[in-house]
């Protein structure tokens, strides 16, 4: 099955890892990454 799948920036990601100190900042963006894949995977579960 092929789709597609549209990622925008409406929660201001860059707004919320800007202040985090360097050692959390990769542990933000694999939550997000996760966050992202689990949602595109449950969106195209029919």
């Amino acid at each position: 099955m092929n789709g597609y799948v549209l990622l925008l920036d409406l929660l201001g990601f860059s707004n919320i890892v800007r202040n985090l100190p360097p050692e959390d900042l990769h542990s933000r963006i694999e939550e997000w990454i996760t966050l992202i894949k689990q949602a595109a995977h449950e969106s195209s579960a029919w």
